[in-house]
């Protein structure tokens, strides 16, 4: 069972490969890639007007991912702010429910990625995928392997639109992206309250 205790411990986290190449075991890649989503929503605030099941904090997966059975074992021990975690499965981003963060799964076609991102669009939800480019082409975070290490990126422009306040700890284990460029690029960024 995936247990966390704190962003230190994100900062950790990684799945090495024991060749040193950019080769993971997928099993291990997402138990990371979920307990990862887990601590973007304990350093993620919404705004108050996010229209989300009352009480719960929901993420959704948009495609087929082994991190789904992931998130559902950690559901049924953790929390967010105090509210059960739910876990949505959608198929299609015509099914999509509101949802605090949507993961979408690298199965995704470029063309299903970007009725995505232009479907959600000002929403409050934390985008978040695994397919290089995805934060420079308007997602909120991605997912990248370096070195057999998992780590994260942030567009900052995309976070704004979507009015989403990140934690100044969250963002300093980030690659910050600024979207607005298309490149990536170290950003400032001020600290933000958890609520």
């Amino acid at each position: 069972m995936i247990v966390l205790s704190g962003v230190a411990l994100v900062g950790q986290l990684s799945a090495r490969a024991a060749s040193g190449q950019d080769v993971i075991d997928p099993h291990q890649e997402y138990n990371v890639k979920a307990v990862y989503l887990y601590s973007f929503g304990r350093y993620v605030a919404w705004p108050d007007d996010a229209k989300v099941e009352v009480g719960r904090f929901v993420i959704g997966v948009l495609g087929d991912s082994p991190i789904t059975n992931t998130l559902k074992q950690i559901a049924q021990k953790k929390k967010v702010a105090g509210k059960p975690i739910v876990i949505r499965r959608f198929q299609s981003h015509a099914d999509i429910h509101q949802c605090h963060i949507l993961f979408l799964s690298k199965d995704l076609s470029a063309e299903e990625e970007r009725d995505v991102i232009r479907s959600i669009g000002k929403q409050p939800v934390l985008l978040v995928s695994e397919t290089m480019g995805f934060a420079a082409r308007g997602g909120t975070a991605n997912f990248f392997l370096t070195d057999g290490t998992i780590r994260f990126e942030i567009n900052v422009q995309a976070a704004k639109r979507q009015r989403l306040s990140i934690d100044a700890k969250l963002l300093s284990l980030a690659r910050l992206v600024d979207g607005s460029r298309s490149s990536t690029t170290m950003l400032s960024w001020p600290t933000s309250r958890r609520r």
